[in-house]
C-alpha cells in the first residue's frame, strides 16, 4: 500500500543512504552473533511497547510468523510481523503510524547491525528509478531529489574519464568493471528521469 512504500522510502532514507545520496547495499541480518536479533518481535514485547488502543490495532493488522529454524543456527526468541490487513481509513492508518513509530523507537535499544556501505551501480539505479517512478504518484514528497542527488553521485564517481562504468564504490575508491546490469539499469534510471 502506499503508506508503507513512502515507509519503505523513508527507511532507506535513514538507514541506507551515505551522505552524497548513494544507497548501500545491505543491512546484515545478523546481530551478535544472532540471527534476526534486530528484527524479531514477541507478542509480549510489542504488547509492552504500545499503549493498548495502539496495541489492538497493531495485532489487527499485522501478525507474526514463525521463523524458520534449522540445526546449528541461532534465532532470537520471536518471529517476523507480516502485514495480515489494510488500514481502511485514514485515522486508522494515522494510528497505525504511531504504533509503527513506537516500535521503531525501542528498536533502537537494540544492537544495530552491521551496514554493508558498497555502492552499486546496478543497484542504486534500481532506487533512482523507483524514487522517480514515486515522485509522479507522490510529488509533495522529496524523492526526486533523492533520485536526482543518487544519479549525480553515480555520474559522478562510477564513470571514467574513458566512458566506461564502474561497479563498485566504497571508501572513497571505485573498483570492477561495470557488468551488463550496471549500464542497463543505470540506462532506464536516466531515461525514467526525464
Amino acid at each position: 500500500d502506499a503508506a508503507g512504500d513512502q515507509r519503505l522510502v523513508r527507511f532507506i532514507s535513514n538507514n541506507m543512504t551515505d551522505k552524497s545520496g548513494a544507497f548501500y547495499s545491505a543491512i546484515d541480518a545478523e546481530t551478535d552473533a544472532t540471527e534476526g536479533a534486530f528484527y524479531v518481535w514477541t507478542d509480549e514485547e510489542i504488547k509492552a511497547s504500545l499503549p493498548e488502543k495502539h496495541y489492538n490495532l497493531f495485532s489487527r493488522m499485522y501478525g507474526i510468523a514463525d521463523i524458520y529454524r534449522f540445526p546449528g543456527h541461532h534465532y532470537a526468541a520471536g518471529g517476523v510481523l507480516y502485514k495480515k490487513a489494510h488500514a481502511e481509513t485514514p485515522s486508522i492508518l494515522h494510528d497505525l503510524d504511531l504504533a509503527l513509530a513506537a516500535l521503531e523507537e525501542k528498536r533502537k535499544s537494540r544492537s544495530l547491525p552491521m551496514t554493508d556501505k558498497k555502492v552499486i551501480t546496478a543497484w542504486n539505479s534500481i532506487m533512482i528509478m523507483g524514487l522517480a517512478e514515486a515522485a509522479i504518484i507522490w510529488p509533495t514528497e522529496d524523492f526526486l531529489p533523492q533520485a536526482e542527488k543518487a544519479a549525480k553521485f553515480i555520474l559522478d564517481n562510477m564513470i571514467q574519464e574513458d566512458g566506461r562504468l564502474k561497479r563498485v564504490h566504497i571508501h572513497g575508491q571505485t573498483y570492477r568493471d561495470g557488468f551488463l546490469e550496471d549500464y542497463a539499469w543505470l540506462s532506464r534510471a536516466l531515461v525514467t528521469m526525464c
